[in-house]
């Protein structure tokens, strides 16, 4: 399989992105996006921009990391989310977290190969 398979426009540049940094930013996008916001695909996206603002108890982070690797699983299978970790939750509402997962290039053709480990930092 060709590495267009993992293609993309950087949402900054508008430069081709190809392999992880594609997926990275494909997940990113996933995340930030509510359901309803895409007219053509109501059914995209994730609940955690409906965590923002609220009060950030345990329970609530809790909430969002199970949200975050169930919509990994069903709209980016690309990348498994092994491990999420908050690394800063402020009084301002601020949280940061970090994201560890397998990233597997030919997912979308049915080959769950993992082709390496990646990291990546969020902040909300």
């Amino acid at each position: 399989m060709s590495a267009l398979a993992n293609a993309d426009f950087d949402r900054a540049t508008g430069q081709t992105i190809y392999g992880w940094q594609a997926v990275h930013q494909s997940v990113r996008e996933l995340i930030l996006t509510s359901f309803g916001d895409r007219v053509m695909r109501e059914h995209y996206g994730s609940i955690i921009p409906a965590f923002l603002g609220r009060n950030v108890t345990a329970d609530v982070l809790e909430r969002m990391a199970t949200v975050l690797g169930a919509a990994t699983d069903v709209f980016e299978p690309r990348f498994a989310i092994t491990n999420i970790t908050f690394t800063q939750v402020a009084a301002t509402g601020r949280i940061g977290m970090r994201v560890m997962g397998e990233y597997r290039p030919y997912a979308l053709s049915g080959d769950d190969t993992t082709a390496s480990t990646e990291t990546f930092e969020l902040d909300l």
